[in-house]
Formats: C-alpha cells, structure tokens, sequence
C-alpha cells in the first residue's frame, strides 16, 4: 500500500499562488516578472508575469534543442537576460573520459572484450548506461582546442582534456572575438564530424 508523507515546504510563509512548471534551479525576480531556470532538459527558462501575484502567468519559455545540455541558472539585467550552458548529467558523462583506456586495459587482461557490466564496475556506473557514454563520445567536441581557439584572441592560452578544458588571456577588449572563435571552432568540430571525441563540459 502506498504511503504518502506531507511535508512543510516552508515555515513563515503564506502561499498566495501556484502555478505548475517544469522543476526550478535559480528563480530571479525583477519587478513583475519571475524568471525560472529549469533542472532538466529540454526545459530551459520560463519567464513568468506575477503582477497579480495569486495568479502568475507564463509569459514566454525556452526550450533546449536537445537533452544534453541544462540551463538552471539565469540572470536579469535592464532589458536583458543571461543564461547558463552546462552539460547535463556532467559528472557522469566525464566518466567518458577514462572509457577508451579502461576498455584497453580490461582486453588485454581479459583476453577479449570486456562486457558492458565489466566495464561499469570498473568506472561505478549502472551498465545500462555505458550505451549513454560511448553516445557522447561520439557527437562530442574537444573542449582543448575550443578553448585554446578563444584564448589566442585574448593574449592568453589554454588546454585540458577533450571533456573538460580552461583558458585565460590579458586582453578583456577582444572577448566578443574570443567568442565568436570559440564558435567557429565549434563549427569545424561539427563539420568534422567530431572526430569520435568527448563533448565539451562546463
């Protein structure tokens, strides 16, 4: 039989309205207007209109293209709102990173290919996952030379692994082509084809 438990969800504060949307990480309120950034993918930003307070209406969404990426966080400054790009699921999906070497080392010790559950025992994953893993491997990007692409417009530098890179310059004046770098390569990954390598995380 199923039990259910109520909790309270606060203390001190009167609910004066509802509304149901998709789960919230960061909530910014700026005059009547809410703006919510959403856990989980496609779900991006909800802008809500909560001059009438009991009764709050969504105004616009913005939805994710796909489910690999997450915007929860977002912020409002005069007419304009900033959001967040991180990969979902991030900690996870960089476990991608040791699967080529893991499966080399579990072959040869082995002496055949290894199993998809030999392989998350390994990394402390479910097996049903695995497929997830190698998916991204192959639609990823090399997150080094994004970075490194970006930095060199900034006087700086950068590098890391194909999952997770950093970089840094001198030369603040030069982000707008710092970004439209980080862009372009982006599209030559795309044209490429990937390469087979690991999709950029935050």
């Amino acid at each position: 039989m199923e039990k259910t438990i109520q909790y309270d969800l606060a203390r001190n504060i009167l609910r004066i309205g509802r509304i149901d949307i998709p789960g919230g990480g960061q909530v910014v309120v700026d005059g009547n207007y809410a703006y919510v950034g959403h856990m989980k993918p496609p779900h991006g930003t909800t802008i809500l209109d909560i001059s009438d307070p009991a009764n709050p209406q969504i105004v616009s969404t913005i939805d994710l293209p796909d489910p690999y990426s997450h915007t929860h966080k977002v912020r409002v400054v005069g007419d304009l709102m900033f959001t967040n790009v991180e990969q979902y699921d991030r900690h996870f999906m960089r476990k991608s990173a040791d699967l080529a070497a893991l499966r080399g080392q579990l072959t040869e010790a082995l002496g055949r290919a290894p199993s998809d559950g030999e392989i998350a025992q390994d990394l402390g994953v479910d097996a049903a996952r695995i497929g997830e893993l190698d998916a991204m491997l192959e639609r990823g990007y090399d997150a080094g030379d994004i970075v490194r692409a970006a930095a060199e417009r900034i006087g700086g530098g950068g590098g890391g692994r194909p999952q997770l890179a950093q970089a840094g310059g001198k030369d603040a004046s030069k982000l707008a082509e710092a970004l439209e770098a980080a862009v372009a390569a982006i599209r030559d990954h795309e044209g490429r084809g990937h390469e087979g390598r690991g999709r950029a995380g935050a």
